[in-house]
């Protein structure tokens, strides 16, 4: 990597939570001259180059003139300069690099990396050289003298200033995070793609902490360079005067703004990749507050927010009492009825949790199957966001499942494998199910037949073999796992590893004695004659599980903080287990 130089692309990088006005505030600064919105380049990788969603033109990204045009031009940029071997960048896969490299694990290495310096970091060499060819084949061919960015997640390279041949400006949006919270647990139907599925919801807690962590990040960057922050009420009231501060913060005249009235924009398509459904939106929009969170959220998430987000509120000048009134009741979800917006899991599946999530943000599946789901805990979730399918032996926890799956209305539960037609999944997944299986080689094999070509696997396995004790003989287990080892199982089964995580770091190892204890009484009481394996494995999904709304509440309570303590671990392996994402291998 090489330091900036005067000259090199002037990118603008609106950084923050989502939801906070960033995609609306990236397509008026795209309307600016010599301005070019992008939307977020860092979804070119995966939704652009894999998933082939749809650009802000409305066509494909694949089919979409403009970034073929960009792309060829920065594939002669990288054969010119040498290109590491990267070129063409349609198939060179930028975004494994990518998933490796902007982690949360990664964020102190990511800090501390230096422009210029020598990282010995091939996977972020390998990203940072594919987006410095692109946003200078932007500029290149638009003639833009500035690059918009809305990709907001502040450990992104281009914000720390990694990105050679680029000048990036950071522009910090800031939105009282009590909205950003209701604004989550909301329906939106996906633009971008053909399956018009449901985006995400998230709890109070994690977008509260996401809020709270991106903006930390942030604080960071502004101790190096200049921030610009930005309110999103600010954007609502009074738009052509956060064109114009942030037209002067990149040193660039912002225009007459004709395209702007004191309540409307006229937006011009753009090409923007990935971002809020609103990126799709062209011609006149209305521009004006958005009051409804206030007296929408509900209390207990207002509550939520406020407590994690109180050590920044003072310092964007949000109020700690967010307004007045009692929160009505949110309008139902049509596809979920009837359901919480946050799966039923015990606190030692609460520590996996986020792993799990952020693969399937990777993987982007549309059709999706359990191997043994157990009572449906994660199962009724998967099923509100996935066409799901799930498998279980146990006619109890079977039973069970279903009456999930049932009062969800989507998704249905098959007594075995076989009856499981479809051979076609976008991802098959399996939370600790492999150390259950006698013959866990043939097990992936037989997994993968269900998989298209490239489709994903997502797994999680207790880690350690030296960890292995009374609890994993009472539930079936066979064996544990080691890193190494699970690596090369994957790869002799016809898997490519993607992302593997270790979960479970501080509250795992207490879950885990206290789980032992109890089990070596519970073997001490059947004496040695106990189950088989296989009986046991039976019904193991049964054990420890919530047995009502307050137990599954405390089970939600107690991870929450050990969530957040265990995510720098996550790239070692001073966890109790693994989530493995991999890739079908042709």
């Amino acid at each position: 990597m090489t330091a900036q130089q005067p000259g090199d692309v002037k990118v603008l990088f609106l950084a923050g939570k989502g939801r906070s006005g960033g995609t609306l505030l990236a397509s008026l600064l795209g309307q600016l001259p010599g301005f070019f919105n992008i939307g977020e380049l860092n979804r070119l990788w995966d939704w652009g180059l894999v998933s082939n969603f749809r650009c802000g033109c409305g066509l494909p990204m694949q089919e979409c003139p403009t970034w073929d045009g960009i792309l060829a031009a920065a594939d002669e940029l990288l054969e010119a300069e040498g290109g590491a071997g990267i070129a063409p960048l349609r198939t060179a896969r930028i975004d494994l690099a990518q998933a490796s490299v902007v982690r949360w694990p990664r964020m102190l290495q990511l800090l501390r990396a230096r422009p210029g310096s020598r990282q010995h970091w091939d996977d972020l060499d390998r990203y940072t050289t594919a987006s410095s060819a692109v946003y200078r084949s932007i500029a290149k061919l638009t003639g833009a003298r500035v690059v918009v960015d809305s990709s907001r997640l502040p450990i992104e390279p281009v914000a720390l200033g990694l990105v050679p041949g680029v000048d990036v400006r950071v522009a910090q949006v800031i939105r009282d995070p009590r909205a950003v919270v209701y604004s989550w647990k909301r329906s939106k139907i996906t633009t971008d793609r053909d399956t018009g599925e449901y985006m995400p919801k998230f709890s109070a807690s994690f977008s509260t902490t996401s809020w709270l962590a991106r903006n930390l990040v942030v604080e960071a960057i502004g101790r190096r360079s200049p921030v610009e922050v930005v309110q999103y009420d600010a954007i609502a009231r009074d738009p052509a005067a956060v064109l114009r501060q942030l037209a002067d913060f990149v040193g660039e005249p912002a225009g007459d703004l004709a395209f702007l009235t004191s309540e409307t924009a006229t937006i011009a398509p753009t090409h923007s990749v990935g971002g809020n459904p609103v990126r799709m939106t062209s011609g006149a929009i209305t521009i004006e507050p958005d009051e409804e969170w206030r007296r929408g959220i509900e209390p207990r998430d207002r509550l939520v927010a406020t407590a994690i987000a109180l050590p920044l509120l003072g310092r964007y000048g949000l109020p700690v009492r967010s307004g007045a009134g009692s929160a009505r009741e949110q309008a139902p979800d049509d596809r979920n009825p009837g359901l919480p917006a946050l799966p039923t899991l015990t606190t030692n599946a609460w520590l996996r949790f986020d792993s799990i999530r952020r693969a399937l943000r990777i993987a982007q599946p549309n059709t999706l199957l359990e191997i043994g789901a157990g009572e449906g805990g994660l199962g009724s979730w998967l099923s509100r966001h996935y066409r799901y399918t799930g498998v279980e032996l146990d006619d109890r926890s079977r039973s069970a499942a279903e009456a999930r799956i049932a009062s969800n209305g989507h998704g249905e539960i098959k007594a075995d494998i076989a009856d499981v037609q479809d051979h076609g999944f976008d991802l098959v997944c399996a939370f600790e199910v492999l150390e259950h299986i006698a013959d866990d080689a043939a097990a992936l094999r037989q997994w993968r037949d269900y998989l298209r070509p490239s489709g994903w696997l997502l797994l999680s396995v207790p880690a350690h073999p030296e960890d292995f004790g009374a609890a994993d003989e009472l539930v079936g287990h066979y064996r544990r796992y080691e890193r190494d080892g699970l690596d090369r199982l994957l790869r002799d089964a016809g898997f490519e590893v993607v992302r593997l995580d270790s979960y479970g770091a501080g509250l795992g190892h207490a879950l885990q004695r206290v789980r032992n204890r109890l089990a070596r009484r519970v073997l001490a009481r059947r004496g040695e004659e106990g189950d088989t394996p296989e009986e046991r494995t039976s019904g193991s999904g049964r054990f420890f599980q919530p047995s009502g709304v307050a137990t599954a509440v405390a089970c939600a309570t107690i991870a929450a903080p050990a969530r957040l303590a265990q995510a720098p671990f996550a790239g070692g392996d001073l966890g109790t287990g693994y989530v493995v994402l991999a890739r079908r291998s042709e």
